[in-house]
């Protein structure tokens, strides 16, 4: 286990990367997606990246997880809310 506030971070680049990104929203962790780590959707066919956030996006709301708004991602990252430059 972890300690307490540490940040764990998973990167898979092959077709389990869905299993493990269930894995994760299941105990509550965040995740990210991008054709630079495994640009192939759910039908096996290389998609574009807003494809893939729109599949990670699906799988999350099925799972009953709270999808952060633009806003919301910006203030967990630390991005200033008006110009996505560090705040």
């Amino acid at each position: 286990m972890a300690p307490e506030g540490s940040v764990v971070t998973v990167s898979t680049m092959g077709p389990d990367q869905r299993a493990i990104m269930a894995t994760a929203i299941a105990v509550g962790d965040h995740v990210r997606v991008g054709t630079e780590d495994y640009p192939y959707g759910r039908q096996g066919n290389v998609v574009p990246t807003h494809q893939l956030v729109d599949e990670a996006r699906q799988l999350a709301s099925a799972m009953g997880r709270t999808i952060a708004s633009p806003q919301e991602a910006r203030r967990l990252l630390g991005l200033s809310p008006k110009d996505g430059a560090r705040a």
